[in-house]
């Protein structure tokens, strides 16, 4: 991956239904219950209206915790089987992903261009995985947009 195929982008605040899937394979159980949600629901979404999130919560040998997220009106509210968030969004180092076997390399590409950059540093906001193209499609052909936060280095003014 070359610096080419690194956008910065400007994520705004989003409000989110969240769940978490915890153990060995926490997204394949996060999606698959906040999808089942999504249709218990009937949730009258247009297409393209929603978009898909997720971020590895904490890790451990054989286990991690994976919060998976879809953008929602202000009309939801949490309840039992559904917590409502605020993701706040904020500047991004983001790239394209095809494939799943393929976002390890991606996050290190990220992180060597984040290393390289003499404009950007490491931001305290959340780190993102973009489901964009995954519900129904096999693991090596879902789509992906990954974003880790970064924020603007302050430049010495020029003389």
């Amino acid at each position: 991956m070359g610096p080419q195929d690194i956008r910065v982008r400007e994520l705004p605040p989003m409000r989110v239904a969240m769940l978490v899937g915890v153990g060995a394979s926490p997204e394949r159980d996060g999606w698959g219950r906040l999808l089942r949600w999504v249709e218990c629901n009937r949730f009258d979404y247009p297409l393209g209206a929603v978009r898909f999130f997720g971020q590895t919560l904490w890790r451990a040998t054989h286990r991690y915790g994976y919060a998976v997220m879809m953008t929602v009106g202000d009309d939801l509210q949490s309840n039992e089987s559904i917590a409502i968030k605020h993701l706040p969004g904020g500047l991004y180092a983001a790239t394209a992903v095809y494939g799943s076997h393929n976002r390890a390399n991606c996050w290190l590409g990220l992180d060597r261009w984040l290393q390289d950059s003499r404009y950007y540093q490491l931001g305290t906001h959340p780190v993102l995985e973009e489901h964009v193209r995954f519900i129904g499609i096999p693991d090596a052909n879902r789509e992906y947009e990954i974003y880790l936060p970064i924020i603007r280095v302050p430049q010495p003014a020029s003389v």
